[in-house]
């Protein structure tokens, strides 16, 4: 990994984004931390700040919302980062409802165990104000669980994005191994997403004269995940649809 001298502590340690390339379009410093560019900035604080952690645990160690490296994935990878964050505070928040209203319930069945009445009428009482509380929680926890697997989508629709960016960027292709080291992430989840992005016709395999199995972004396919087609299509779209409803002369 090529360094270069911090400005901030002098030391030979600061590290270009990979998305750039040089230290001065942005990068950080492993030894001081220092953050510079417009490749490091936060998509949810909008802060320049260094990323914590790597991979799929890579946050902002200014606000904690989820990051990719060098912003790579262009808007469609912050977007669905933007749509990460929120789903993962919606899913904190449901549970933390759900240890709340299931230790409520506990203690309303304990106090009416308690002083259970003896009248039919009375338990069913007692019972039915432990009850709402436990049908409560269990609604709670359903929402933190689609709340997380909302999530868990946007982050593999934000990686995607990055896997492309990355693709794009490298003129002859890019294989999961190369992938897994640019993002910080493991070979195996590297290839996953390759493999989608060929399955969605995002990306094509090649193979090389070292056999190995390259993943590349022709030019006619420039197109960000979650973008809409290149307007040399929609022009041509546009062209046979007027063709087609022009009248027959």
């Amino acid at each position: 990994m090529a360094t270069s001298t911090c400005p901030a502590c002098g030391a030979d340690a600061f590290v270009a984004d990979a998305g750039t390339g040089t230290a001065a379009e942005g990068g950080q410093c492993s030894r001081c931390g220092y953050t510079s560019g417009e490749s490091s900035r936060c998509p949810h604080c909008n802060a320049v700040a260094r990323i914590e952690g790597s991979g799929l645990a890579a946050v902002c160690a200014m606000c904690g919302g989820p990051r990719i490296p060098s912003n790579l994935g262009g808007d469609s990878a912050r977007g669905a980062l933007r749509e990460q964050k929120k789903a993962l505070a919606n899913a904190r928040a449901a549970s933390v409802a759900t240890v709340l209203q299931g230790a409520f319930s506990t203690i309303a069945t304990l106090i009416g165990l308690a002083i259970l009445p003896a009248s039919i009428l009375g338990k069913l009482v007692v019972f039915a104000i432990a009850l709402v509380p436990l049908l409560l929680a269990m609604r709670s926890r359903g929402r933190a669980r689609a709340a997380r697997e909302s999530a868990a989508h946007a982050a593999e629709r934000a990686w995607q994005a990055a896997a492309e960016d990355v693709a794009t960027r490298r003129k002859g292709g890019v294989t999961a191994a190369e992938l897994a080291a640019t993002l910080g992430i493991e070979a195996a989840h590297a290839d996953k997403l390759l493999t989608a992005l060929t399955v969605n016709d995002r990306t094509r395999i090649d193979v090389g004269d070292d056999a190995e199995v390259r993943y590349s972004v022709g030019a006619d396919r420039r197109v960000r995940v979650g973008e809409g087609p290149p307007a040399d299509e929609e022009l041509a779209d546009e062209t046979a649809t007027a063709e087609r409803e022009s009248p027959v002369r």
